[in-house]
């Protein structure tokens, strides 16, 4: 059936069918030419600002490594805004007056309040030189952090915190459309003890060799980390923690500010050392490891202020504000890419295997068009604040080439006679032809199941291989080829204060297809660095135990270009 609407004055025909076309899972090779080239329409977008233009970084603090020891740092300022209230001292001594003083009637006030506490809190002078840090753990705020004037955006991971996927998404997006440099920090607290390797107990009954995270976990963090496209991990408390005994200040700082040591008999590194070393290494000798490819970008609304974490089974936005239907999809939609990610315990869920790969970026509805049309996949959600500003720019982004997954919700505000036919669209997938680009409309209204269909074969056009198993996978775009990393999340759990349990019997048979007419590539495994062929039916296969990384090269024949 069709329909006749119209959208800022030019009309549209709708087909309704269950099923759009996409390219054939066999893909030839004219097609991967011309798809790998195009994969990525604006590069500049997705290379953001770098801290080294050396090497990976792996260090204590970004202003150690800057040398910058009075660059304001807003650490944990999401934690600490909710938490720390009238006179609260932090962990460093700082003082802090957060919270609400009086209850906000809207989320705009509650974001405003907010805003104005990590200014006064953190930078105090708003003259204050730039470039000003922003490291935000358990709360999802990067966005709001580069509204606000920060110039270096970094999650905090570990300790308590959930999904660190789900954290990477919201901060390389936010990086990407505000075009800032960001890194990862690495917390070894775990509940009530953090690890510490060295005999005279830093902080006492806090410490202990056995506390916090296990280190399976530390080097599946650390390589998805450098391969997400992070410029730098931070150690924190490394000083401690990176070594299995104490040594004089200068020699531990210098030996974590570059891991680039010759005198590897002045020191003995613990094992979380070791694994920064391994990584260091390997980042040396795997230098190029591409960009990150995140075709699909996830557009939120402004005031989402979301968080599953602590707040149990009704969380509220910003700490106050109950969840509404675009809330819930949001959170819906982001544990269907990252699924159990917003509540952990024993590790669980901290890194989990998605059904699509770690394919996306968490953008806000100001993002320019320029970052936009650098996805060649968006999906809105939550409570978009739709204006003519807004709408007239996802046309356009549509018009020029895009693939916009439209839930049939925000019919309204993009198509004036909408509530004609958003009825009639039930949980069929509409294809909607405009310019060089499609909308596809799914609903019910607020409701994502049938993205867990639609973007699988959106995905088959962009990335012309399959991977199957349990595992977490990244894929990196090079000129010529893909990087593919493979991490086994299953079987290793550990408490607070305990040893790690891994259960063997979790190892996954992973199998990687490539879905070409021809071979006409070749692969070779990075970590560990051993050979790899294709089968006769263009396939790999190998078996990763409980906790393991596996990151292999693809490389196309260069005739195909």
């Amino acid at each position: 059936m069709l329909h006749r609407i119209f959208s800022l004055g030019f009309p549209i025909l709708i087909v309704s069918v269950l099923h759009f076309a996409v390219f054939s899972p066999l893909v030839s090779h004219a097609q991967i030419r011309l798809n790998h080239e195009q994969l990525i329409p604006n590069v500049n977008i997705w290379k953001t600002p770098t801290l080294n233009d050396r090497f990976f970084i792996a260090t204590t603090s970004v202003e150690e490594f800057l040398d910058m020891p009075q660059m304001p740092v807003a650490a944990e300022w999401g934690y600490s805004f909710y938490h720390l209230k009238d006179g609260a001292l932090d962990g460093a001594g700082r003082v802090h007056h957060g919270g609400y003083p009086s209850p906000p009637e809207n989320r705009s006030e509650a974001l405003e309040v907010m805003k104005n506490y990590v200014l006064r809190t953190y930078v105090g002078d708003p003259d204050k030189p730039h470039p000003w840090c922003s490291m935000n753990g358990h709360y999802p705020y990067h966005h709001y952090a580069a509204q606000w004037g920060f110039d270096i955006l970094c999650s905090e991971i570990g300790e308590n915190i959930n999904s660190y996927q789900m954290m990477i998404a919201f901060n390389r997006g936010a990086a990407r459309q505000y075009h800032k440099p960001w890194c990862i920090d690495f917390s070894v607290w775990h509940g009530p003890g953090l690890t510490d390797y060295w005999p005279k107990k830093l902080w006492g009954d806090y410490s202990g060799p056995d506390y916090g995270h296990s280190v399976n976990l530390y080097r599946r963090t650390a390589f998805m980390v450098y391969m997400a496209g992070s410029n730098a991990w931070i150690a924190e408390a490394g000083v401690v923690n990176l070594f299995l005994h104490e040594y004089p200040q200068e020699k531990r700082e210098l030996a974590i500010r570059y891991f680039d040591h010759d005198d590897h008999d002045a020191f003995t590194l613990s094992p979380l050392g070791e694994v920064l070393q391994e990584l260091s290494d390997f980042s040396r000798t795997y230098p190029d490891i591409g960009i990150h490819y995140t075709p699909i970008g996830i557009v939120l609304d402004q005031y989402h202020g979301c968080y599953g974490g602590f707040e149990g089974p009704k969380p509220k936005a910003f700490s106050v504000f109950d969840y509404t239907s675009g809330d819930w999809m949001t959170w819906k939609l982001l544990d269907l890419f990252f699924p159990g990610g917003w509540v952990v315990s024993k590790e669980v869920g901290t890194l989990v295997a998605g059904p699509f790969g770690d394919v996306c970026d968490i953008l806000l509805e100001d993002a320019s068009d320029e970052v936009l049309a650098s996805y060649p996949i968006l999906i809105l959600s939550g409570d978009i604040g739709f204006d003519d500003k807004f709408t007239k720019k996802l046309t356009g982004y549509v018009k020029n080439g895009g693939t916009l997954l439209l839930n049939s919700a925000y019919c309204e505000h993009l198509h004036p006679e909408g509530e004609e036919w958003k009825d009639q669209i039930g949980k069929i997938v509409q294809k909607v032809p405009l310019g060089k680009g499609v909308l596809l409309i799914y609903g019910p209204d607020h409701d994502i199941q049938a993205c867990k269909t639609v973007i699988p074969r959106l995905l088959e056009s962009l990335i012309p291989f399959e991977v199957r198993g349990k595992v977490q996978f990244l894929w990196n775009w090079k000129p010529h080829g893909w990087i593919l990393t493979v991490i086994n999340n299953e079987g290793v759990t550990k408490t607070f204060h305990e040893k790690p349990a891994i259960d063997q019997s979790k190892k996954q048979d992973v199998v990687v297809h490539y879905r070409g007419n021809d071979c006409g590539v070749k692969c070779k495994s990075l970590l560990p660095n051993t050979d790899l062929f294709f089968s006769e039916d263009k396939t790999i296969r190998f078996e990763l135990p409980p906790g393991e990384v596996r990151i292999i090269e693809f490389l196309f024949d260069k005739s195909l270009f």
